[in-house]
């Protein structure tokens, strides 16, 4: 940035008003108007979020709009350089109070929340998901038997199968409750208004794609060379966008919140005793099982006597996986996208 270098004092009466925008001293020129910072910023921070403000005096026009154009053409000018950036936090809205006639206080105020294009603000919650399971990986049976242990016969093994209890004419699982890894993540963003057509027809691009999964990859790291962090982000399939939320309002750059539903990728896996599944995050899996004949002899179903018997034991069939949300590009979004220059 460069500053000119003047004699003037810093108080407002003193300066030529004919001067140049520019840098003088501790006093700015811009729009012909004279804008001093004020001592007394003020601001808190923890190690998780921050806030702050500072204040201006601007002099030279009795319109508090001019005022703050003036302000921030200084700071797009870079002469006053940490404007829209000050201690790591960003600039959200500029509050103006009279002092005279054709002079103004503009106040600052910073917090965590971005601007436009840039970095995003991210909640996440990993709690409270459950489904129900009916295969295990492991099945352990203990009998239950009286007498000598080496004449006691031996109960069904239902190779994996959960819960499995008589349901009419024949035996099905139950299954059981199990919590499972999900990661929901609730994404903040301020959107460019210029990629928002209006606010009706960005509603409907929202809502065309609520109930998608994400067709290329999302939220990659990035490597500092202009590329991405390989294997970081989620890979196709794994993201289901669940909506937004927040207010839309012509020619302002709305600040919405994304909701995502994160599920991994499963390849060439192995789930309960069924080998090389593969399955994206968010395609739909369950087990068929179907009815056969025990290998081992004992007791018949009925519980008559004897010990040649085989029984009727339910055992997994297959894994089926289905496609029930479609992927779709979200570049339509915008979000975290720059406003073009």
């Amino acid at each position: 940035m460069a500053t000119i270098t003047d004699p003037t004092s810093s108080q407002f009466g003193a300066l030529n008003t004919n001067l140049e925008d520019g840098v003088y001293n501790d006093v700015i020129v811009q729009n012909g108007l004279f804008i001093r910072e004020l001592r007394g910023r003020s601001g808190a921070t923890t190690r998780s979020s921050g806030r702050a403000s500072r204040t201006w005096k601007v002099q030279g026009d009795s319109s508090p709009q001019a005022c703050r154009e003036a302000l921030l053409a200084a700071g797009d000018a870079e002469r006053i350089a940490d404007l829209y950036s000050y201690d790591s936090l960003n600039l959200q809205e500029v509050s103006y109070d009279n002092q005279s006639l054709d002079g103004w206080e503009l106040t600052g105020d910073y917090s965590d929340t971005p601007l436009v294009g840039g970095s995003l603000k991210v909640n996440v919650s990993t709690t409270g998901a459950t489904i129900k399971l009916y295969q295990s990986s492991n099945e352990r049976v203990y009998p239950a038997y009286s007498g000598d242990p080496a004449t006691a016969q031996p109960c069904r093994y239902f190779r994996g199968a959960i819960d499995v209890q008589p349901e009419g004419d024949r035996m099905s699982p139950r299954g059981s409750d199990i919590v499972i890894p999900t990661l929901r993540v609730n994404v903040t963003g301020r959107i460019a208004h210029e990629y928002v057509d209006s606010e009706f027809e960005y509603s409907k691009i929202l809502a065309r794609l609520t109930g998608t999964v994400n067709q290329s990859w999302q939220f990659q790291k990035p490597n500092g060379l202009g590329g991405f962090v390989s294997g970081s982000g989620f890979a196709p399939g794994e993201l289901l966008f669940l909506g937004a939320d927040g207010d839309i309002i012509a020619d302002k750059d709305p600040l919405l919140t994304f909701s995502f539903l994160a599920s991994p990728n499963l390849d060439s896996v192995t789930i309960g005793s069924i080998p090389n599944v593969t399955k994206k995050g968010h395609e739909v899996g369950w087990f068929s099982f179907k009815q056969m004949l025990d290998d081992i002899a004992g007791p018949t179903d009925d519980g008559a006597a004897g010990g040649n018997s085989k029984r009727s034991v339910v055992v997994v069939e297959g894994y089926h996986v289905h496609t029930v949300y479609a992927s779709a590009d979200w570049d339509d979004l915008a979000l975290a996208k720059a406003p073009s220059a």
